[in-house]
């Protein structure tokens, strides 16, 4: 079985407050927004015999690394019931989370009239060649996690047993680091974040030949905003290119001065 042996960090990022905020070039400005739609990502290809990760929304196929996903506020389209929260059940299957009772910002695993505000999962296209792996199947490597707090992916099913808590990937400590990947795998998990904010996640997809050597990909960064202001359309202009696109003037004839 493949897995990774990167050790995981989950680091506080700095947040920079600059006024005014028109004036900020946020970092993901510029990229493929997925938000309010249907989203595989990350989804594993494979291309050029190696895997190559994307992200599959709107009919686009981009690099995840290129890609920012948008975690907003949502509510369904049929009753307006929240689906951008999740509180932790009180029968304690998760409370290396929080207390039970606790209400966090995820990204749902199920949407009720509209994907509002993601339906985001991960997956594997058709044609990745598991009868050239071990075992028939790949692996999903979640290998570090750059953020303000702690990332768990996961479903949470009610049935006549009780709740069923199956966890998939996270950044805990006892969390999985892998997910199995067969041919057309695709997900429909719960995204939990224990703070809101900007967090960079790094993946690999990973197997074993059938003579046991590792196909690995370099390792791969996508970002997921959640909660703030939507990432923009267009690239914002840094502060060195707006400076250097100014005009030069003389500040004494306009009338500047300093004290």
């Amino acid at each position: 079985m493949a897995s990774p042996r990167t050790r995981f960090l989950a680091t506080l990022s700095t947040l920079a407050l600059i006024t005014p905020a028109t004036a900020v070039a946020g970092p993901d400005d510029g990229k493929h927004i997925a938000t309010n739609t249907h989203v595989d990502s990350p989804k594993s290809f494979w291309e050029n015999n190696d895997f190559v990760l994307k992200s599959e929304f709107g009919g686009q196929e981009p690099p995840i690394a290129d890609t920012v996903a948008w975690v907003g506020k949502g509510y369904s389209a049929t009753d307006n019931s929240n689906q951008y929260l999740y509180t932790l059940p009180a029968n304690g299957t998760q409370d290396y989370i929080g207390a039970p009772g606790t209400t966090y910002y995820t990204a749902p695993h199920q949407v009720s009239g509209n994907t509002s505000p993601i339906w985001l999962g991960f997956g594997a296209d058709t044609s990745l060649p598991t009868d050239k792996f071990r075992d028939g199947v790949a692996f999903l490597d979640l290998l570090s996690v750059d953020g303000p707090g702690e990332v768990e992916l996961f479903t949470n099913k009610d049935d006549e047993a009780g709740t069923q808590l199956h966890r998939m990937l996270g950044s805990f400590p006892d969390s999985p680091h892998s997910a199995y990947l067969v041919a057309g795998t695709h997900t429909h998990n719960s995204t939990l974040f224990t703070k809101p904010g900007r967090y960079r996640l790094t993946y690999r997809t990973s197997a074993r030949g059938r003579d046991g050597q590792l196909i690995a990909n370099e390792p791969q960064t996508t970002t997921i905003q959640v909660g703030g202001q939507k990432p923009k359309e267009e690239k914002t202009p840094s502060l060195k290119e707006r400076f250097a696109q100014s005009a030069a003037g003389n500040a004494a004839a306009a009338g500047y001065s300093l004290r």
